[in-house]
């Protein structure tokens, strides 16, 4: 006698494995107060992105055309000797860099790091190919620095938005947004002599050179969005990195999970309902975040629900402390926080989980250090660099406790001179009673 003769041959008629079937049974009932996060395991954000290429080197992969390049031969907002500087030959016409791609009809974004020298003066523009079809924009650097002047072809060409901002090491950060055909793009870099300069039909500044004046460039960088995101270099490829997005969950609709990345199912996410007692939990600007020695760069990077909110702590140049914390009134019990915490220039942090309780955390490695008085501490990779960070502390009176977040040099020291650029991303921030 076969052994299945002896048992029933039959299936249970209610069927429990969420992590295959991702759907309920219609005869089990799901609430939830409120709506809640997950990862579906299969949606994507575009997050860091570069067409360029050598976006450092100007020598490589750029024509230029009535002008010299002197490599290295500044320091680059990122604390290295990488800035090249362009010298205007004696020319009349124009003095310029190019680069064009290869593109699908699209927005772009086309940005320029920038130290004015001998010229106060630069011009980026998009053009395709073909006479007239091109978008521009003119830059001042003196003083605080403005856009001077923009243009568009008579030909074609979409212009959406231009900015300039100072940045560290007397650079400004310069881009334009828009569209200039399709099929073929090419990105222009041209010295000017004047805020408002006659244009070529490339959109490109034209003048007769003095054979000496110049300015300092570095990271160039080309994006298909509508916005400058934070800046990622790039050699001899572009890069395009992807993020998977933690979506959200409307009021009463089961979520089944997943691993944000590998993607493996991991069912349905059952959990009791919290408050989330930090205020102003994405937007680190805001003054309920105290910052020591630190400033925070808003909405920088592609954050992991794939909007461009991730903000940047960035040090300052103070010899002490480099921090930020929000003060939380806690009662007697146990609270656990956590960050979406992404490493920049500082690799390490020091988790602050109310008091003297730290933790130090590897954002590159993706473990903890060293731990003091923290519990259950735990770190998931959301992936594209991104942890969650999280850990516990028990409370034992009523009372104000700073919850927040240190850098580290890269001795792992908490009190250090700070270089004013150097930082971490941090997103989604959250304390509740646990």
């Amino acid at each position: 006698m076969a052994i299945k003769q002896n048992f029933p041959d039959i299936k249970p008629s209610l069927n429990l494995d969420f992590a295959n079937t991702k759907s309920l049974d219609p005869r089990i009932d799901f609430t939830r107060a409120s709506t809640a996060t997950y990862y579906d395991g299969q949606t994507f954000a575009k997050a860091e992105e570069n067409l360029l290429l050598r976006s450092q080197d100007f020598g490589a992969n750029w024509s230029d055309s009535g002008i010299s390049i002197e490599s290295d031969a500044s320091t680059a907002p990122d604390g290295s000797t990488t800035a090249d500087k362009i010298v205007e030959d004696t020319s009349s016409g124009i003095h310029r860099l190019t680069q064009g791609i290869n593109d699908p009809p699209s927005t772009l974004t086309f940005s320029l790091r920038v130290k004015p020298d001998s010229r106060d003066f630069i011009t980026l523009s998009l053009s395709q190919g073909f006479t007239q079809r091109f978008v521009s924009a003119t830059y001042d650097m003196t003083s605080s620095g403005t856009v001077s002047q923009t243009a568009v072809g008579s030909g074609q060409g979409d212009l959406v938005s231009t900015s300039i901002k100072q940045i560290n090491g007397g650079f400004f950060e310069i881009s334009i947004t828009g569209s200039a055909g399709n099929i073929t793009v090419a990105t222009h870099i041209s010295l000017s002599n004047s805020a408002t300069p006659s244009l070529d039909d490339f959109g490109r500044a034209t003048y007769t050179g003095d054979g000496s004046s110049g300015l300092f460039i570095w990271g160039a960088q080309l994006e298909q969005r509508d916005q400058v995101t934070a800046y990622t270099p790039t050699t001899d490829q572009p890069i395009t990195n992807y993020i998977p997005v933690l979506e959200t969950a409307s009021t009463h609709e089961p979520r089944f999970d997943h691993d944000p990345v590998t993607g493996e199912s991991k069912g349905l996410l059952i959990e009791e309902q919290r408050t989330n007692l930090f205020t102003y939990s994405e937007q680190f600007d805001d003054a309920a975040w105290v910052k020591q020695n630190a400033v925070i760069q808003s909405n920088q990077i592609i954050a992991p629900d794939g909007t461009l909110t991730g903000d940047k702590l960035v040090e300052n140049t103070t010899t002490s402390n480099h921090d930020i914390y929000q003060n939380v009134s806690v009662v007697p019990t146990s609270y656990a926080s956590s960050y979406f915490l992404k490493a920049g220039e500082r690799t390490k942090v020091a988790f602050r989980n109310g008091a003297s309780n730290v933790g130090i955390i590897n954002l590159v490695t993706g473990v903890f250090e060293s731990l003091s008085g923290l519990g259950s501490p735990q770190i998931q990779n959301a992936g594209n660099g991104w942890f969650r960070v999280s850990a516990t502390r028990a409370n034992g009176d009523t009372v104000t406790r700073s919850f927040g977040v240190y850098l580290l040099d890269g001795s792992g020291n908490a009190s250090y001179t700070g270089d004013g650029y150097s930082g971490i991303y941090i997103w989604g921030a959250q304390i509740e009673e646990s």
